[in-house]
């Protein structure tokens, strides 16, 4: 499984495990049995498991070791993420002049991965020019009064901060030294009481870290960003949470009509500004129908009690439920390259690197599979060519390794072999029938390894056994060459060759 792949999978995961946890939470969300407090977090964390469920998919659990692979066909047919892909920006390489040109992908996966990546790097982009702006408005923000900082001093706590700037309504800034900011030219429109009433409310997200919380999980949406579910998610959770500081705040003013007058007062203040300053909008008072269900939930209140706790309960048990089963049945990914966690399968590319042919043999009659690939490592083969061991390399061969079993970043056998220019070893590959077209994708084939680093009796081996002289490759990913066995030849002797063979100096 490549990286596109993964990627792939990881979406449909999380798209899944989301509806399930999702749904469920978002129509508790609309029980007004449950108090505007309980339901924030319960969708606050239904938007966290959302986000790191899919997660779990890489959690130790099932063995990672890949099987071996089919026999192989005598003719060339890459294997299954080692081939070159259609979706490659490329640009010719080697000896000759480069010439560069983006290649658009062809496969619905790249593209989807495409489109994926722009997505969540804009709106990335869009979180941090968010928090720069914070940072210039707190810079431009003046310290409150004296006289103002004595009507609030017994609601905001010490370590914050009170300012005024032109802000569209009144927020709170800083995750680290937060900082209430209030619009300026509000001041002297509001009564002590009504300013007073909207500092409790912002004091409330200081007490709940509603900073923190919505800076994450728009983090976490921005990676999904695909997901409508999370989008309405997050929707109805910024609601709830100014319903909950609501909520908090007039517990601490006289009485809940009470706030509700001051709520009423600030929008009326602040759309009477924006007829004078058109560019002032109305800030947390924005959303007329948001504002309506606030006052709503102020003015009626209910008292439920005891079904309050059962609907929490409910909740909290669900989306136990859902994330405890969502981790349990999930199947794990694989690596890109499938390294694996037997000790058993490293104790055996130990030994093929360590000429010990008595461990290899038990290992193999112990079961462990000779074609297991390990991150960094390659396969028991690889190890044993690249220690230069023709006697451990026979022998792995003679149990039953695969010639053409290949590691991503690490070629296959008779890659590591042309290129380290072992003809011995070449020739045993070679007549145990490894494929001399094979393509492994970021190591090309055999004839260009053998090119790239002079080895003129290789190459004219791996010609002589039916190595295809123009066989080119879109190798290095993205950004990467059109290689060929002449464009990337290390020497004049190998290149003289070559072109007395046959070989095209085609541009791609």
């Amino acid at each position: 499984m490549n990286l596109i792949d993964m990627a792939m999978a990881l979406g449909v995961r999380q798209l899944l495990l989301s509806a399930v946890v999702l749904l469920p939470a978002l129509w508790l969300a609309r029980r007004r049995a449950l108090s505007a407090e309980q339901r924030s977090w319960l969708l606050t964390a239904a938007m966290a498991a959302a986000l790191l469920l899919p997660l779990s998919a890489f959690l130790p659990g099932w063995s990672t070791t890949l099987p071996a692979p089919a026999p192989p066909a005598a003719a060339f047919h890459p294997m299954p993420g080692e081939g070159a892909t259609a979706g490659e920006a490329i640009f010719e390489a080697g000896r000759q002049p480069d010439i560069y040109y983006v290649e658009l992908p062809k496969t619905l996966p790249t593209v989807l991965a495409v489109v994926w990546l722009l997505g969540t790097l804009w709106l990335g982009m869009r979180l941090l020019d968010a928090m720069l702006h914070a940072r210039r408005l707190r810079r431009l923000a003046q310290p409150a009064s004296a006289g103002l900082r004595a009507v609030l001093a017994d609601i905001v706590p010490a370590h914050v901060r009170i300012a005024t700037c032109a802000v569209d309504g009144p927020m709170v800034v800083g995750l680290w030294r937060p900082q209430i900011l209030l619009p300026r030219p509000l001041l002297a429109r509001l009564d002590n009481n009504v300013l007073r009433d909207i500092v409790r409310h912002e004091v409330a997200h200081l007490d709940r870290r509603d900073l923190w919380t919505s800076t994450l999980l728009r983090a976490g949406t921005a990676l999904f960003w695909w997901n409508p579910l999370l989008h309405l998610a997050q929707a109805r959770l910024a609601l709830l949470r100014e319903m909950a500081c609501d909520a908090r705040a007039a517990m601490q003013a006289r009485e809940p009509l009470d706030y509700a007058g001051s709520l009423l007062a600030g929008i009326e203040q602040l759309q009477a500004l924006r007829e004078e300053a058109p560019t002032l909008a109305l800030g947390m008072f924005s959303a007329r129908s948001q504002l309506a269900q606030r006052i709503d939930q102020l003015l009626d209140a209910p008292s439920y009690a005891p079904r309050r706790r059962s609907l929490l309960m409910l909740g909290l048990l669900l989306l136990l439920a859902c994330a405890g089963t969502a981790v349990a049945v999930s199947p794990r990914l694989a690596s890109p390259a499938a390294s694996t966690s037997d000790t058993r399968v490293n104790t055996l590319l130990q030994a093929a690197s360590t000429h010990d042919v008595a461990q290899v043999h038990a290992l193999a009659a112990a079961g462990v599979d000779l074609d297991a690939r390990v991150l960094g490592d390659g396969t028991a083969l690889i190890q044993a060519i690249r220690a230069r061991d023709p006697v451990m390399g026979d022998a792995l061969r003679q149990l039953g390794a695969d010639p053409d079993r290949a590691a991503l970043g690490e070629g296959n056998p008779l890659i590591v072999a042309s290129a380290l220019g072992l003809q011995p070893i070449v020739e045993q590959l070679v007549q145990a029938g490894a494929d001399v077209n094979r393509v492994v994708t970021y190591d090309e084939t055999p004839l260009i390894n053998a090119s790239r680093e002079g080895h003129l009796v290789t190459v004219q081996y791996l010609l002589a056994h039916g190595a295809d002289i123009n066989l080119g490759v879109e190798a290095d990913g993205w950004l990467g060459r059109w290689r060929t066995p002449l464009n990337q030849a290390g020497n004049a002797a190998v290149r003289d060759y070559l072109l007395a063979q046959g070989a095209r100096r085609e541009r791609r």
